[in-house]
């Protein structure tokens, strides 16, 4: 039985994965009237538009590096959490979009570290899955073995350090430390807007997700 990850992935990442950052007091943005928008166009894989945002970003780091700034950072794959406060060393790190086994994307805010997000809302999916398998199980349905043994599966896959994390808001940082970040190998994009912002608190984020698991 192929994963629910693998079906979300074919229906498309985009279409779930996008978040309206709300920190700001008034007005509250919402998904329909957002501040501004960081997204692929047409599609979560426009190799066009991250070529374009890695072009904007080199120039303003050759022109402002001083200048304060915020981004969406996309990695090339699926981190760890403790990979990524290692990658972000120092930055604020405001949100973490991850996608847990069989889960839709969601963007947990970061109240503390990035390990500590990760590992509350993985705590809670595990409860969610538990749930589900112990409803099939009451059932006694032979049909469904093989969905209880595709739960049981991403049970064991979803864990406070699973490689689970495929983007990240990092807000108050510069421009030379994001670009410096952009040359990681890590890192696909960093997405900054036009002009520039220190807070994407408001706005509608789409990162890309990675293609492959």
């Amino acid at each position: 039985m192929p994963s629910r990850f693998a079906a979300l992935m074919a229906a498309g990442i985009a279409l779930v994965a996008a978040v309206v950052i709300t920190q700001r007091n008034n007005p509250a943005p919402t998904i329909s009237h957002p501040i501004g928008k960081l997204a692929p166009t047409p599609g979560p894989s426009s190799d066009g538009y991250v070529t374009g945002k890695r072009a904007y970003l080199s120039e303003l780091a050759e022109q402002k590096p001083d200048a304060a700034a915020a981004a969406l950072v996309s990695f090339g794959r699926l981190l760890r959490p403790t990979e990524v406060s290692q990658l972000m060393t120092g930055m604020q790190v405001s949100v973490v979009f991850v996608m847990f086994p069989g889960a839709q994307p969601e963007a947990p805010r970061v109240l503390t570290t990035v390990e500590a997000a990760v590992a509350k809302r993985a705590v809670e999916v595990d409860g969610t899955t538990r749930a589900e398998i112990q409803a099939l199980q009451a059932r006694r349905d032979p049909a469904s073995a093989p969905l209880i043994i595709e739960r049981q599966r991403e049970i064991r896959a979803t864990g406070p350090d699973c490689a689970c994390v495929y983007a990240a808001v990092v807000q108050g940082s510069t421009v030379e430390r994001l670009a410096s970040l952009q040359r990681s190998s890590l890192v696909r994009l960093v997405d900054m807007p036009k002009p520039l912002t220190d807070d994407l608190s408001g706005w509608e984020l789409t990162p890309i997700a990675p293609t492959k698991r």
